[in-house]
């Protein structure tokens, strides 16, 4: 199992305490470690989709 990352689904950042830079952060770890998918609070996935786009 070389690539760990290859058999995580999505990565999770739901602390109602998160910040745009918290959840920036976490985008970014998903996109280098190709995870398939973010799971964030509603208000941050404007945020997060935006992210998305701009990789």
């Amino acid at each position: 199992m070389d690539n760990i990352s290859s058999y995580i689904d999505h990565h999770t950042l739901l602390k109602p305490e998160a910040t745009g830079k918290d959840i920036e952060k976490l985008c970014e770890e998903a996109i280098n470690y190709r995870f398939a998918s973010v799971c964030v609070n509603p208000y941050f996935v404007p945020l997060a989709s935006n992210l998305y786009k701009l990789k």
